[in-house]
């Protein structure tokens, strides 16, 4: 079974260290040094079983990437 990990957050400078964009910082605390693909409005990568996704989208509508990526992954 694959699992998903998704950090919310907001592009844009205007958001960067805002608590719209604290999914984002937090993937980048982790210092995850994976190449990120491209896909479903989102950036995202794959370690083992665990997908990690981080929507390109703002906030309230990152549903839109975690539902392409869930029917995807299937």
């Amino acid at each position: 079974m694959i699992k998903m990990v998704v950090f919310l957050g907001n592009y844009g400078n205007q958001y960067r260290n805002t608590r719209h964009n604290v999914g984002w910082l937090f993937e980048e605390y982790l210092n995850r040094s994976t190449q990120k693909m491209t896909k479903f409005k989102a950036e995202y990568y794959k370690e083992s079983n665990i997908v990690y996704l981080l929507p390109q989208t703002l906030m309230n509508r990152s549903g839109e990437s975690v539902v392409k990526a869930i029917s995807f992954l299937r």
